[in-house]
């Protein structure tokens, strides 16, 4: 098997990872407390769910883009959009420091990690 087909299907297990924190913040009231979210009274739920759940259904979109078509534009998205991410997270982590929740081995260490995993996905591909 060549390393692109096992690339791809390693992107596999990724779409079930967002598939999972999709529903875990739409479905699950514990999510509230794992985002460390507080809905306010104008917005209320649709706010919660809105900014977690559409990033993960962009990843999903663009894991499956890129399985479908093997067109490595997709790749280079999810590489922009965890940069943007890390970048963030990191300019939060600086300003307001870290304490630690459940939050951080299952998202934040991902994000982290994630970046560099692809960056080297990527070149491996070419």
């Amino acid at each position: 098997m060549k390393l692109k087909e096992i690339i791809r299907l390693a992107m596999i297990p990724l779409i079930f990872f967002f598939i999972g924190l999709f529903i875990f913040v739409n479905f699950f009231d514990y999510a509230k407390t794992f985002y460390d979210l507080n809905p306010g009274d104008l917005v209320g739920e649709v706010n919660f769910s809105t900014y977690p759940g559409a990033v993960y259904i962009f990843f999903i979109y663009l894991l499956f883009q890129y399985i479908r078509t093997k067109n490595l534009k997709y790749i280079d998205i999810s590489i922009m959009f965890l940069s943007c991410f890390v970048f963030a997270r990191t300019f939060s982590i600086i300003f307001n420091g870290l304490s630690y929740s459940i939050f951080i081995p299952v998202a934040l260490i991902p994000e982290y990690i994630g970046l560099p995993v692809l960056i080297y996905v990527r070149k491996k591909i070419l």
